[in-house]
């Protein structure tokens, strides 16, 4: 039996940051994940496809260090869940500002 999951969601999450000094920050967030499964499954007696659609709350947090006033480093985690299973997602990022 051979089986393939695809995961296409949409995050729409509020932020809050919490300065700690001029170059560093936490922040924490939190939202709505839009999400549609596809799944798909074969085996000797043939075929099948589910599709499925929802919506399910994000969460998580992380840290930003500012290197220079036009470029900051940030890491993050967070959370997605849909249905009853959890999407952990860790992420790092380089921010560059083009305030004009």
């Amino acid at each position: 039996v051979s089986r393939t999951d695809a995961i296409d969601g949409l995050d729409l999450s509020l932020v809050g940051q919490f300065p700690l000094g001029e170059t560093f920050s936490l922040f924490a967030r939190g939202g709505l994940f839009l999400w549609q499964v596809e799944s798909t499954s074969r085996d000797s007696g043939g075929s099948g496809r589910v599709n499925d659609d929802g919506n399910d709350f994000s969460f998580g947090g992380g840290a930003q260090v500012s290197l220079a006033p036009t470029i900051s480093l940030r890491g993050e985690f967070t959370r997605y869940k849909v249905e009853k299973v959890d999407i952990d997602a860790l992420t790092f990022s380089a921010i560059l500002r083009f305030d004009g």
